[in-house]
């Protein structure tokens, strides 16, 4: 049954909406993508009846048990929460609610075995197949975002350097930064690198103005995130991963830099973060990684003594060791002075995860 809405209030104007959409985006740092779908449930609030230039913690209360009703989960009415807090902000509005309240959600992020099983889900020798899992293949191994894989230029790969220029979200600055690529993600002849997807299986320009488009879909034009969102998850259900997004590819790519030493700063300039906590979130998942690391540390004692019991592998479940052979590291990394981060791939015991899979 369609609801009946009744307004009894004054309704947001067009100019004010347009104000605090310049309001998320430059002062809050907010990505486009997320201000739209602020702005897209605030609305449906106004829907319901709450009055979003005069509203009380009652009625926004009101409304989250509304949407408890209709079988919202957590998760859901933690958006709102988020889109209120922000509104609040604009208009100058103090809200402190106790029974609802912001928070992040959990980091789930993918083992070797999960993004390898997605990156064979694409193993034809189409030249959809071929596309799609280079894609695959350079979101896992730059931690890009699904925006900035959509607009990578061919012009701003440095092959000799082995490194590509990224263009973040920045709050709408687009804020630039340098990402090291390995070698046989950029170049490999028998691997779904960048090269051999240019060479190979890019679709010819459908314009001069997308000439320089690094991935374009199959009628020439530049992918957009919704495309690239549906490649992931086709990928991700069809290899029965059906959790996985393209983000989680971003996770992966964090907790992979984390786990093989790199200082939590250098990954927050490769990842593009803002701010260091956004970063920090990753370290409870390496929590077992780092343990074991402490434990290698030398005795400066010298004193025999008995080992206690080994503490629990309580992030097992999100390690890559627990899928064997193939695991990807990052090695000899280094951040000196006044010289930009470098590292390069290397291959547990059992070969590249991508080794067998062909060009």
């Amino acid at each position: 049954m369609k609801r009946e809405v009744i307004r009894i209030y004054a309704e947001v104007e067009q100019e004010t909406w347009a104000r605090f959409e310049r309001y998320c985006i430059h002062q809050l740092k907010l990505a486009p993508s997320t201000t739209e779908k602020t702005i897209r449930q605030l609305k449906h609030m106004a829907s319901y009846n709450v009055d979003l230039l005069g509203f009380s913690q009652d009625e926004i209360y009101r409304f989250f048990e509304e949407k408890r009703k209709e079988g919202v989960e957590p998760g859901g009415i933690n958006l709102y929460v988020k889109a209120v807090n922000r509104w609040a902000k604009f208009i100058g509005v103090d809200v402190h609610f106790t029974l609802y309240k912001e928070y992040q959600k959990p980091i789930r992020v993918p083992t070797v075995q999960d993004v390898s099983d997605l990156i064979r889900y694409y193993s034809g020798r189409s030249r959809r197949s071929r596309m799609y899992r280079a894609m695959l293949v350079v979101l896992a191994n730059t931690g890009i975002r699904n925006s900035e894989l959509c607009g990578l230029k061919i012009s701003n790969i440095d092959w000799e350097n082995g490194k590509i220029l990224v263009y973040g979200k920045g709050g709408g600055m687009k804020k630039p930064r340098i990402i090291p690529v390995p070698r046989r993600v950029l170049d490999g002849t028998n691997y779904p690198s960048i090269k051999n997807y240019i060479d190979r299986w890019r679709p010819k320009p459908s314009a001069k103005k997308y000439a320089d488009f690094l991935f374009l879909n199959q009628s020439g034009r530049p992918f957009i995130p919704t495309m690239v969102w549906k490649i992931v998850k086709e990928a991700a259900k069809g290899a029965g991963h059906s959790w996985i997004h393209p983000h989680s590819l971003r996770h992966f790519y964090a907790t992979q830099l984390l786990r093989a030493g790199v200082n939590v700063r250098v990954v927050q300039r490769l990842m593009g973060h803002e701010k260091l906590e956004t970063t920090a979130r990753y370290l409870h998942v390496i929590g077992h990684d780092l343990q074991n690391a402490v434990e290698k540390l030398p005795d400066v004692v010298g004193l025999k003594t008995k080992q206690g019991p080994k503490s629990g592998d309580v992030y097992a479940a999100l390690s890559g060791n627990q899928s064997g052979p193939g695991g990807i590291i990052f090695h000899h990394i280094c951040c000196q002075r006044r010289q930009p981060p470098h590292f390069e791939g290397s291959m547990h015991n059992g070969g590249d995860m991508f080794g067998n899979i062909g060009v």
